[in-house]
Order: C-alpha cells, then structure tokens, then sequence
C-alpha cells in the first residue's frame, strides 16, 4: 500500500487532484503550477528505479520506513504516487509534465538504485547496494559501502565518490567536469584517463590484479584519488 499525504503550505494557492496537491504559488501577483507531497511506501520493494526530467534528487539510506518527498514545477497526468510491480519500485517524473524541483527518497540502505536525472544533481547518502546512474549535472556519492557503482554525468558537473567500503566494481564517466574518488587504503586495479591531471593518494596501491576495480574517465577535467 502506498499512502499520500500532503504537507501544511501557507500563503498560496492551492487545489488537489488526482491524488496529489496542487499548489499555485504566488508569483507577481499571479500563480505558477506546482506540485508538492510526501508519499509513505509500505508495500516491499527489493529495486528502486527513479527517472526525473528536470531536478534535483537526493537518495538517503534509512532505517525507517520509505518514503519520497517532491517539490515540483507543473503539473501533468503522472501521479505523485509510487508503483511497486514485481517487487520494483518505479518513481517517473518526466519534464514534459513536471520541471525543475527537489525530490528526496528515503529507502533502506541495501537496496539497488537506479537512476536517470535529465538535468539536475544527484547525491546519495550512506547507499549499501548497487548504484547505476545517469546524470545531466554534479554526482555526490557519499559513505558507499556497496559492492558496484556505475555512474555517468552527461553535462557540466563535479562528480564526488566515496566509499566506506572497497568497492568489487566502480565505473565513472564524466562529459565535462572533474572527478574526486575517495577509497579506503589498499590496493586497486586503476584505469583512469583524464584530459588534465590524474593524481594518486601514496596510500592507493596500484595492483592489476586487484578484484577491487575503479575505471574513470575526464573527458573534459581532471581525477584525483585519495585515500579516506
């Protein structure tokens, strides 16, 4: 069961419909479309997939229960209401219908991830399970301990990944910007290309043979590896 609610909002205009509320906020005298809400999951999920046309995500790890929050411009057919379907939780806001925005989903922190980001940043917090992300903005990966993350920003961006954990698998790609790769000391196998500078950690051991594997490229930027 999926349960909506809507949060308390002051000093605008404001309908529900369609299971969501619809806010119109003032503006020069006037109103703008808006959607605003908080929807509570309690129906099981072992996979997340969230695609977003246009805004800012974040995805926190949790120890109670799920949860997505939206702050939305527009206001078209898709409900602001999750779906589970086989055990997937489906999350699309497309920017045809909704543009620019926030969105937070709070889900339990081994549950795989993935993500589509049209434009806008993603930050994930405290993620335990495989990460697989395409983002038209900056990528903030912080305290990782899963096994794999896939991440690839298409736009001009930082892309910031740390891991609390060694990771089995990291494949980063970035169209214009720097990458920052924080790892635990020990010993990779590192394949990284940049068009400027690539710099290493002494504490990073470079080790081909390594199960631990980081491939990372710069079209446009610069990697640094540090040792956390």
């Amino acid at each position: 069961m999926v349960s909506v609610t809507a949060p308390d909002v002051h000093g605008v205009c404001s309908a529900e419909t369609n299971g969501r509320t619809v806010l119109l906020l003032g503006l020069l005298g006037g109103c703008i479309i808006g959607v605003v809400g908080s929807s509570v999951i309690d129906e099981p999920f072992d996979r997340v997939r969230l695609s977003v046309g246009e805004a800012d995500v974040q995805v926190l790890a949790v120890d109670g229960p799920s949860q997505i929050d939206v702050t939305l411009r527009g206001f078209g057919g898709s409900a602001l209401a999750p779906v589970v379907t086989d055990g997937e939780l489906r999350l699309d806001y497309p920017c045809d219908e909704l543009c620019g925005g926030d969105v937070t989903l709070r889900i339990p922190p081994f549950v795989p991830v993935d993500v589509v980001v049209g434009s806008g940043d993603l930050r994930l917090v405290d993620m335990g399970g495989k990460v697989s992300a395409e983002v038209g903005g900056r990528i903030g990966l912080e305290g990782f301990t899963g096994p794999e993350a896939v991440v690839h920003s298409t736009a001009v961006g930082r892309v910031e990944l740390w891991f609390a954990e060694a990771p089995d698998w990291v494949e980063v790609h970035n169209a214009q910007g720097p990458i920052s790769i924080g790892l635990p000391i020990g010993a990779y196998a590192l394949e990284l290309e940049a068009t400027q500078s690539i710099t290493l950690d002494p504490a990073i051991e470079v080790d081909p043979t390594s199960t631990n594997v980081v491939t990372g490229v710069a079209e446009d930027g610069a990697i640094a590896v540090q040792a956390l």
